[in-house]
């Protein structure tokens, strides 16, 4: 586990007892929220992440693997976020330390179609013949120069933005507690946030376990910070909620979930989007697959829109090499009719709803089948030999992203207005606050101009922290890249989540300032 603690500095004094933030979510919004803290030195932050690893949705997978050899094998795939954009220089101190411009050649960068016969044919210069492709904005060519990849893997940028707090200005602790579960949330007498969780994982969050995990607790903290609209919004049947926060807020609760379109019938938000990705590990002894690209966007297919050799990733070093390794990235409508079909949810005795976690045997099977016989159609005819006939994989296996993105588009301006005045009232009465890209997808962010307070702090010069400044120039905060969308995702939506992370900290100084 990744523990991590800056102590205190002689300029803290020990008479004064320091306030205390706790973060729900260690992927980049949180961590960007705890480092801008770090940074500060005026408060103790504890962040809580459910995962294996800091990251969400930006991270990467290095486990041992049971292959179809029966042996067991670690290799390293980039399974969440494929690349990030940035285009601020507050983020951009942050997170460009740790990333480098990817591709590094971009024509081999391309776009594969596949064509009305239900073949692939030739791979084409991506953003010539389809300028808008809609994967995170990947086909636009004003986007090229500011396109990174996380160096060591897509979750070192997360873990790279905390470590970086050891060496921040600043005289405050900071505490990173991975796989631990925040299931539950109470007010205390004197206003305070006490917190409750558990040890349980994923993969072991059956209804049984749920009922009957046993809770501990955390501590007691004056702000809390949720970095996942899951943990507020979702019913209380899911893991991922963060129970007793519907009591505590009940307004903000309620207007978040009416924003993102909850479907009762169906258990799902209508403008939260699932993706599957597929990870593929090839014995280089049975012939490397001579592939003309190194990443490809995919158009025609309803089962693919991506795929990533990852051996043309910022790995570093021996992280499968070994074998040969993709990444497949579904479309948003094969993952609905896959969760369709497996449902993450089902009906329970008693009018109830039981969790489904996901199962090693059906990620390994179907989608898992289904989406690499697709990448083998769209490779015929592009590569030599065949992926089913001349070689047997030693790994396909799938991830499950039940919520990878939020979609862009209108919300009734009611149900938004009530939502922004709902969180500025728990914001101000009870500590609370949310972050994620999520927000400016629906409208409902901070304006990234209204608070500006750290502006002599470390990551904003690049100073401290390790950080170098980041090479491109500070944009018009007025009118952020950050909130241009796109069909299949919204190409700023890291760097969103970080800005996220860091105006709500800086809101959270705002408040102690004034006190």
């Amino acid at each position: 586990r990744f523990e991590l603690r800056v102590g205190c500095s002689a300029g803290c004094s020990s008479g004064m007892e320091r306030k205390r933030v706790a973060i729900v979510g260690g992927g980049v919004a949180g961590c960007a929220a705890a480092h801008t803290l770090a940074a500060a030195g005026a408060v103790e932050v504890t962040l809580f992440d459910w995962g294996r690893a800091v990251g969400g949705r930006a991270s990467h997978r290095l486990r041992p693997e049971t292959c179809a050899d029966g042996a067991e094998r670690s290799f390293m795939f980039d399974h969440g976020g494929q690349f990030f954009h940035c285009d601020d220089a507050r983020f951009g101190a942050l997170a460009l330390p740790h990333a480098e411009p990817w591709p590094t050649d971009r024509t081999r960068l391309v776009l594969l179609s596949k064509g009305n016969k239900g073949n692939g044919g030739p791979p084409a210069p991506l953003g010539e013949s389809r300028p808008q492709h809609p994967f995170f904005g990947v086909s636009r060519r004003e986007l090229a120069a500011k396109r990174y990849a996380a160096r060591g893997g897509m979750g070192a940028l997360a873990r790279g933005i905390l470590k970086a707090a050891r060496d921040s200005a600043g005289g405050n602790s900071l505490f990173v507690k991975e796989g631990a579960r925040v299931a539950r949330c109470e007010r205390t007498a004197d206003g305070r946030w006490r917190l409750h969780g558990d040890g349980l994982n994923h993969e072991g969050s059956t209804a049984s376990a749920l009922a009957q995990a046993q809770g501990s607790e955390l501590g007691e903290f004056d702000f809390l910070v949720v970095a996942d609209h899951m943990a507020v919004a979702m019913p209380g049947w899911h893991p991922c909620t963060l129970q007793g926060l519907h009591a505590c807020a009940p307004q903000l609760v309620g207007c978040l979930r009416t924003s993102l379109g909850w479907d009762e019938e169906r258990r799902i938000f209508a403008k939260i989007q699932p993706l599957f990705t597929c990870m593929m590990a090839f014995d280089v002894a049975d012939n490397m697959l001579d592939s003309p690209f190194d990443a490809a966007a995919i158009e025609g297919s309803d089962v693919l829109q991506w795929a990533c050799v990852q051996s043309a990733r910022p790995h570093g070093g021996n992280k499968g090499d070994e074998a040969e390794r993709w990444v497949l990235v579904s479309t948003p409508g094969f993952a609905a009719n896959c969760l369709k079909a497996e449902g993450m949810s089902a009906a329970a005795a008693g009018g109830t709803t039981e969790y489904l976690p996901q199962t090693d045997v059906y990620l390994r099977s179907d989608p898992a089948d289904t989406m690499v016989a697709e990448f083998e159609v769209l490779l015929a005819g592009v590569c030599a030999g065949s992926l089913a006939v001349t070689r047997r994989p030693l790994l396909t296996k799938c991830q499950r992203w039940g919520a990878a993105y939020c979609d862009s588009g209108s919300v009734d301006a009611r149900v938004l207005s009530e939502l922004i005045a709902a969180r500025s009232d728990a914001e101000d009465k009870l500590g609370l606050l949310l972050i994620g890209d999520y927000l400016s997808q629906l409208g409902a962010e901070h304006d990234a101009s209204d608070v500006s307070i750290l502006s002599d702090v470390s990551i904003l010069s690049g100073g401290g922290g390790g950080s170098a400044a980041a090479p491109s120039p500070q944009r018009d905060l007025e009118q952020p890249s950050s909130s241009s969308t796109s069909a299949g995702g919204d190409p700023f939506a890291i760097q969103s989540a970080a800005l996220s992370g860091i105006c709500a900290a800086e809101r959270i100084l705002s408040q102690l300032t004034r006190a």
